[in-house]
């Protein structure tokens, strides 16, 4: 968790998704911009998440045809799986246990439920 951010009202804890799968030793927060994400834990404390994000978002449109998984023995925590779209690497996230691992770093061990 890299800290939070005032957005609409909430508090939102950020947090950076390539250091906690372990994909970066360090974040470049240079030009980062925050991708604000509804969570799907049931909270009235935290609604809302936020991703560090690198560059421009770019919208793809995802078929059978140009999807392939890729298969791993393992996944990092909070990584539902691995994909090919396209030909490029895509990270697919576990958005439910992302949420609770942030509600715990954002929390620590309150209550999450209302």
């Amino acid at each position: 968790m890299l800290g939070t951010q005032l957005w609409h009202g909430w508090q939102v804890p950020v947090i950076s998704y390539s250091q906690l799968i372990e994909e970066a030793s360090r974040e470049e927060t240079r030009g980062a911009r925050l991708c604000i994400l509804k969570t799907l834990i049931d909270t009235e404390r935290m609604p809302y998440m936020a991703l560090l994000t690198q560059g421009h978002p770019k919208l793809t449109t995802v078929t059978e045809d140009n999807l392939e998984e890729i298969p791993t023995d393992s996944n990092p925590i909070a990584v539902a799986g691995r994909v090919q779209v396209e030909g490029r690497e895509a990270v697919i996230p576990d958005l439910d246990r992302l949420g609770h691992l942030v509600a715990h770093a954002a929390f620590g061990a309150l209550p999450l439920t209302s």
